[in-house]
């Protein structure tokens, strides 16, 4: 899942390399837009970009309230808000802080997909759903291995 740069992000990488002159020409926006985005990503450098990982390793590390996580972040408190409101935010942070609470648990997973795969081989041995669970299974017990 590849995302494109931003704008903004296209304008800090290509600090690097131009000048704003050359940065707004190439991005076709003004030079005082530029000098905002770098006098911003200045200030705010030694902050993490607030994305989803960035947002629950904050969490994880026991920043929760909004205040303190815009200050984490070094955005507004409304930022914050807005991200936290966002449907697909709201539904990957839930079913991940689910996930953490109840554990991983391979060894069980790995207990009820061969009892799954056992019913299937034994009614539809070469479907694709028996063979891609053929997969997982053979994946969960390499992963099982190497965590132990």
């Amino acid at each position: 899942m590849s995302k494109t740069p931003t704008v903004k992000e296209r304008i800090i990488e290509l600090s690097r390399t131009y000048s704003p002159d050359e940065i707004a020409e190439f991005i076709g926006t003004s030079i005082q837009y530029v000098n905002k985005v770098l006098r911003n990503a200045a200030t705010s450098e030694n902050n993490p970009l607030l994305t989803l990982q960035n947002y629950i390793m904050a969490h994880c590390k026991g920043i929760t309230k909004k205040n303190d996580l815009a200050a984490f972040f070094g955005v507004s408190r409304m930022t914050i808000n807005r991200f936290e409101n966002r449907p697909e935010i709201k539904h990957h942070f839930a079913r991940y802080m689910e996930l953490r609470n109840n554990g991983y648990c391979i060894d069980q997973i790995t207990h009820h997909l061969t009892q799954i795969l056992e019913t299937l081989s034994l009614f539809e041995p070469n479907s694709g759903i028996t063979n891609n669970l053929k997969q997982a299974v053979a994946i969960l017990i390499k992963c099982d291995k190497l965590t132990n």
